[in-house]
């Protein structure tokens, strides 16, 4: 299980539907559980707000935590720091000061481009494994058929 922090204004920032939405804490939320950036649905997610709780926000599942008057990039360094296995931690920040830091704790960094472009991947990813071919298909039959001793 791996546990991700994503510095949340750093990635609304990032993506200008996000960043034009009416409300942006809920586009965020939204745009990573419709793109499953976060990987198996057995990750932990903690998204980190610079400032106060946003009233009826949704949290999609994911543990959201408000920084208030203290910077998000504090409360991802301190929870990283305070973590028993820092390896499990993924931080998704451009920030560089922060990425510095939790990489001397052990944490895995991803920059918003690499966490963006997942979502990329794991969609093409898809489509290859849907078709693989009639006679790569009648390949794999005739292995295990072979395999398993069925004639």
């Amino acid at each position: 299980m791996l546990v991700y922090y994503i510095d949340a204004f750093n990635l609304i920032h990032r993506l200008p539907p996000l960043r034009d939405a009416s409300s942006p804490h809920q586009a965020l939320l939204r745009y990573m559980r419709a793109n499953s950036l976060t990987g198996s649905s057995a990750n932990r997610v903690t998204v980190v707000f610079d400032g106060h709780p946003v009233a009826g926000l949704d949290s999609c599942g994911y543990e959201i935590v408000f920084s208030f008057s203290s910077p998000a990039d504090d409360i991802i360094k301190q929870r990283v720091g305070a973590m028993k296995n820092s390896r499990q931690a993924v931080v998704v920040s451009d920030d560089r000061a922060i990425r510095d830091c939790v990489r001397r704790l052990g944490a895995e960094v991803l920059r918003l481009d690499e966490f963006i472009r997942r979502r990329k991947r794991r969609a093409a990813g898809a489509e290859e494994e849907k078709e693989i071919g009639y006679n790569l298909a009648r390949e794999i039959n005739e292995e295990m058929k072979e395999i398993w001793g069925i004639e």
